[in-house]
């Protein structure tokens, strides 16, 4: 018993690390990039808010959120081939570590 909650104790803790990451890797991708037309270079935001650092940075934490549930995306996507590419690896690798989990 005390082996499989070090192990889901692990696998929390190696999630909010991923997911925070993630989130950082994405608000990096779009530093110092205005909005305009509710697209920068990387991600597309319809019409939700992105022009403080502060609603920036939780953008990218609700994109990396909602990447890593797998529940799709709504009010931002990524629009780039780079921010593409990141998103499908993070949507992989929470395949792998979900199957490692269950293993």
């Amino acid at each position: 018993m005390t082996n499989y909650l070090g192990s889901r104790q692990e696998f929390i803790r190696r999630m909010v690390l991923f997911i925070l990451g993630f989130a950082v890797f994405y608000y990096a991708l779009d530093v110092g990039e205005k909005t305009r037309n509710g697209k920068t270079s990387q991600f597309s935001y319809d019409d939700l808010p992105n022009e403080s650092k502060y609603r920036q940075l939780w953008n990218k934490l609700y994109l990396s959120i909602t990447t890593t549930t797998t529940l799709g995306y709504g009010s931002i996507k990524p629009i780039h081939p780079l921010s593409q590419m990141a998103v499908a690896i993070q949507s992989l690798t929470i395949f792998v570590l979900i199957t490692e989990l269950v293993h």
